[in-house]
């Protein structure tokens, strides 16, 4: 092939432009630090930075939001149990105190507004929330765990489970004697032998989740008794008939033996021997039943019960009572639950427990000035009278009525002490999942903080140039240019005349 001065001036233009391509390439990497600037230049550091970038970004979004969020959420709940595991303890102080001394009828008033300032606190912090939501309602964040004012039209029907170990086998006060009528005006129309004497009366009972029960006198509910399938659900086998009765009737304590009854006032379950003993064959039991009206701090039954709101009988609106875990993605593949549901932590029988305590110290607070009011009467009657012996025989009634009471509240305060412990090992024990799942975050965002470096590293290897490198570089082609441009002048400086 025959080599012209057209040729060779040619090639050189193009080694030319070759030698200032890689100059320029050179330079761009030096300016910006970047390998590439377009994918085209090399796919595979593109692809390689595609997905180094999108690791990154995941990675960021755990360790800037999703972490933070969840650690704070969990930190929240942490300090709300907290606040309920020392009411608690201070009313595990208080019952301690109340089981192991003599308590005067100041004493009892004391311990009864002290409960129902904590019974108050236990509410609040039950209601505790994180940036608006409330941490122990589940799914249900837009709603606290208790009614924070009365609500005297909300009415729901509640289905409310029980098992036979939760049905109490205990001592109850009946006759007692009511005194509101008597005077010294009207002691003397007063007939003894029409007043019932106090007596103990042993009972099997179930305290529902709610008193004041939406029924008359009368009226006929049922109980479900349900045994456990194969496939781990319940089949209801047999069922019991509820009959509705009064505190205030004669026999409200005393169901036949195969009935059952409920105190509509105080939502409790009277059952007979024979009711009793059916019931201990059932594997789950269940009660449906009707309450309008809320007050402020009662616990609402969404978070607890299968239930109905009826509150516009035309639009029904029906929860189930069921796991609710609120979960956090906190890396890949990996997700944590960051909440605890209220019905596990803060348990319905917690408040009902209080609120039979408050009881039964009140009812002993009422014994107590039953006997005072009936004493000071006597003291002042006349002796030899005939009234002076009918107050005499109301005296003792009082007395029998107010040892009665005095042995429950101590009975209560013993009880009280085992129950309330239990409620603050409950509480201690979510405590303590919390804290492990607090500690499993932190392994997990001490992991990710490592790969988050590595990943950088990975990516800065991938995508940047070294500078120095590319500035030795960037010099050795400027010579080859500079090289390569004296070359070629050499070859277009020849002329026709010099090959003649």
């Amino acid at each position: 092939m025959r080599i012209t001065n057209g040729i060779m001036i040619s090639n050189s233009l193009a080694n030319i432009n070759k030698n200032k391509e890689r100059q320029n390439t050179l330079n761009t990497q030096l300016m910006t630090q970047q390998k590439i600037q377009r994918p085209s230049e090399d796919p595979i550091i593109a692809v390689r930075a595609l997905r180094l970038r999108t690791t990154y970004s995941e990675i960021c979004q755990y360790l800037e939001k999703n972490i933070p969020d969840a650690d704070n959420w969990m930190s929240t709940t942490d300090k709300a149990m907290e606040s309920i595991e020392g009411v608690l303890g201070d009313i595990l102080e208080y019952l301690n105190e109340g089981a192991n001394g003599y308590l005067q009828d100041t004493d009892k008033q004391t311990i009864s507004n002290t409960l129902k300032t904590y019974r108050d606190q236990l509410f609040a912090d039950a209601n505790a929330d994180y940036a608006g939501r409330k941490l122990f309602t589940g799914y249900k964040t837009d709603k606290s765990l208790t009614f924070t004012e009365d609500e005297k039209d909300t009415s729901f029907e509640i289905k409310e489970k029980f098992e036979f170990a939760d049905i109490r086998d205990e001592k109850r006060v009946a006759n007692g004697i009511d005194i509101s009528k008597v005077s010294a005006n009207t002691i003397g129309t007063l007939n003894i032998n029409s007043i019932a004497v106090p007596e103990y009366k042993q009972v099997y009972s179930y305290r529902l989740g709610y008193d004041n029960i939406d029924a008359a006198a009368g009226d006929t509910l049922s109980i479900n008794l349900s045994e456990k399938q194969a496939d781990g659900t319940m089949a209801v086998k047999d069922t019991i008939d509820v009959k509705v009765v009064s505190r205030n009737d004669t026999n409200a304590l005393e169901p036949a033996d195969g009935e059952v009854y409920l105190i509509k006032e105080t939502g409790e379950l009277i059952m007979g021997k024979d009711a009793y003993a059916q019931m201990e064959n059932a594997d789950q039991m269940d009660i449906t039943y009707k309450r309008t009206g809320f007050k402020k701090g009662e616990l609402n039954p969404i978070h607890y019960f299968d239930c109905t709101d009826i509150t516009d009988p035309a639009k029904p609106v029906t929860y189930t009572e069921k796991d609710q875990p609120i979960s956090y993605e906190v890396s890949f593949n990996q997700s944590i639950d960051i909440n605890i549901q209220g019905k596990d932590v803060f348990k319905h029988a917690m408040t009902r427990d209080v609120d039979e305590i408050l009881s039964i110290v009140d009812y002993a607070i009422e014994s107590d000035n039953k006997v005072n009011k009936i004493k000071e009467l006597y003291e002042k009657e006349p002796d030899g009278t005939a009234n002076k012996t009918k107050l005499k025989e109301l005296l003792d009634m009082a007395q029998r009525e107010n040892d009665y009471a005095t042995e429950k509240l101590n009975d209560a305060f013993t009880s009280g002490l085992t129950k309330f412990q239990n409620h603050k090992t409950t509480v201690g024990n979510a405590r303590a999942d919390i804290g492990a799942r607090q500690q499993r975050l932190e392994l997990t965002q001490t992991r990710l903080s490592a790969q988050k470096t590595t990943v950088k590293n990975l990516k800065s290897t991938n995508e940047e140039v070294n500078v120095t490198d590319v500035a030795v570089e960037y010099a050795e082609a400027k010579s080859v240019y500079d090289a390569s441009l004296a070359a070629a002048a050499k070859i277009v400086q020849k002329r026709l005349l010099d090959f003649l």
